[in-house]
């Protein structure tokens, strides 16, 4: 089976080259890689212009219309079977590739398979996983409980997934990978390999899309209306005001009071209405640190809603 891997990138000159070679050194060779320019007004695409490997084709939109565009023209422009996507500040391990053909090939009911990834801190050379992924199988409700399932640079899924997910929305500029996840999530088996085969280079460098706190509590809140129908459906109310709850947690560590509070608000409405306490809130008020105490307010505020 023949890999296409999309590396989307905007004014990455400094950094882009490390994603392709990262690719280019793979183990399993069968592959081409797609390196789309979202309108970069660096170096970025006189980088990619030095590479002549017959494998690279380079796409350049005129403007920058965005990473979620970015991924949507490489996803079109594809020929290989299976699609695997490398930030462009990221790295592949050398294995990559083979290793998510051997997990296909254990199991040809899987259409998307994920791993886990490291986080490399560029300053202090700091070197952790990411996130703790367990999850496997047809695991929809898993995912939408938890909200989330893998980062778009730990993930490879059939090309044909897409005609049943359709391609990544660019309404979000944050929790993009989430959102496409879900969908995934919604239709098809998913596998992991429990090891990291990636890396999130510069981390806690600040300059990522990520790193932009109102950019990613507005998509957190995106994500959760867009999915609020499914996640009511299989997890209960009480899963719909946890992640109201987490979105009220990101207003206020991103020192936005007022939208903490109609959060906060609607959570109260809701389990007024219908008698479910989420865990999130049990949780945090049985553990709430002295040195969060506007959010130990807050649930002091939640907390009372089953006496008013």
């Amino acid at each position: 089976m023949q890999v296409t891997v999309i590396i989307p990138t905007y004014n990455r000159h400094d950094r882009v080259a490390q994603a392709i070679e990262s690719v280019l050194t793979q183990t399993h060779q069968d592959f081409e890689l797609l390196v789309v320019d979202d309108g970069s007004n660096d170096h970025t695409s006189e980088i990619i212009n030095r590479y002549k490997d017959k494998r690279i084709r380079a796409f350049y939109h005129t403007a920058n219309y965005g990473q979620n565009a970015a991924l949507n023209t490489g996803v079109v422009n594809a020929r290989g079977e299976l699609i695997a996507f490398n930030d462009s500040d990221d790295m592949l391990a050398p294995n990559y590739i083979e290793r998510f053909l051997l997990k296909f090939r254990e199991d040809s009911e899987l259409s998307c398979v994920y791993s886990k990834r490291y986080l490399f801190k560029t300053q202090t050379k700091e070197q952790k996983i990411a996130m703790n992924f367990w999850a496997e199988g047809y695991i929809y409700d898993i995912v939408l409980a938890q909200g989330f399932m893998s980062h778009m640079g730990t993930l490879m899924v059939k090309r044909e997934c897409f005609k049943k997910t359709g391609l990544f929305d660019i309404y979000f500029t944050n929790h993009q990978d989430d959102d496409f996840c879900f969908n995934l999530a919604r239709h098809f088996k998913v596998g992991l390999i429990p090891e990291p085969l990636a890396v999130e280079m510069n981390y806690g460098l600040g300059d990522r899309v990520t790193d932009n706190r109102d950019s990613y509590c507005l998509g957190f809140e995106r994500l959760i209306e867009k999915h609020k129908s499914d996640i009511i459906k299989v997890c209960g109310h009480s899963g719909y005001i946890n992640h109201k709850i987490k979105a009220a947690e990101l207003r206020i560590r991103n020192n936005n009071p007022d939208e903490a509070y109609r959060h906060l608000n609607d959570s109260k409405y809701l389990m007024n209405k219908f008698g479910e306490v989420p865990s999130r809130l049990n949780r945090i008020i049985r553990n709430k640190p002295a040195s969060q105490r506007r959010i130990a307010a807050c649930y002091s505020h939640l907390a009372g809603a089953k006496k008013d």
